[in-house]
């Protein structure tokens, strides 16, 4: 073998090491500088979990935001979440409800007041889930509140949907402003689509699910990838809700 078959061995040799090397994966809370192993990262939660008053009642979660690298190494930043057991109960996969009818809603809002299928029937549905120990809930409900406004004199119904009592809800709405019309106790409406925190839905004029997606975002922030099933931006919720009105 020649010097520069050698050579070209050796060259194959190494960028196919660099491609197949294995990526280790460190985790980032927030904005601190510090970077946790998969280990340090469950020592986190389950200190998070155990400073609650009753523990055994909650699950802490790492939801991850954004994605960088150093080197070999994947950083995922995110934050840790709350929820409480019983909202994590559901079925282990969601249905694909995305372009399916809507499923009937039988619950009545805080005030007591049944929901109206036939009132609502020709207008355009944006439904948020949510529950009032979430922080990325409480983070996207001025947009929500701004997109509500926004579409007050159009054919647009905003709904929330909440697993809590009318009581909790109530206690929540002294402190915050949510200008939604709230349906408490709906955990078993909101479980088929899987637990997740928040998530807004879309429905069209004729009652089918147009959008499934997690959160709202005034701007996408540098290295954060937008998608269907991630945040949305609030420039994309608009054009969205735009196109169902027209339809």
């Amino acid at each position: 073998m020649n010097f520069k078959n050698k050579l070209l061995l050796f060259y194959l040799f190494f960028v196919s090491g660099g491609l197949f090397a294995q990526t280790d994966t460190l985790y980032q809370i927030g904005s601190s500088t510090e970077r946790l192993t998969a280990t340090e990262l469950e020592g986190k939660l389950e200190l998070v979990k155990n400073n609650e008053s009753n523990p055994e009642e909650w699950a802490a979660q790492f939801k991850v935001t954004q994605e960088l690298r150093d080197q070999q190494t994947l950083i995922q930043v995110g934050g840790i979440h709350l929820i409480p057991l019983e909202m994590l109960q559901g079925p282990p996969l969601m249905p694909d409800f995305l372009n399916h009818p809507m499923p009937a809603i039988e619950l009545v809002d805080i005030y007591g007041k049944k929901f109206d299928a036939a009132a609502a029937s020709g207008k355009v549905l944006f439904i948020n889930f949510w529950f009032t120990r979430c922080p990325p809930c409480i983070v996207e409900m001025p947009y929500l509140n701004e997109l509500q406004k926004m579409y007050a004199n159009q054919e647009v119904v905003f709904l929330s949907f909440a697993p809590e009592s009318t009581v909790e809800i109530d206690r929540f709405l002294e402190r915050f402003e949510f200008n939604f019309r709230h349906f408490p106790g709906a955990l078993n409406f909101i479980k088929p689509f899987g637990m997740s925190y928040p998530k807004n839905i879309l429905v069209d004029k004729n009652g089918i699910i147009r959008h499934i997606g997690e959160g709202i975002v005034r701007s996408a922030g540098a290295g954060i990838p937008l998608s269907e099933r991630h945040e949305l931006t609030w420039d994309v919720v608009r054009e969205k809700l735009d196109l169902l009105l027209v339809d």
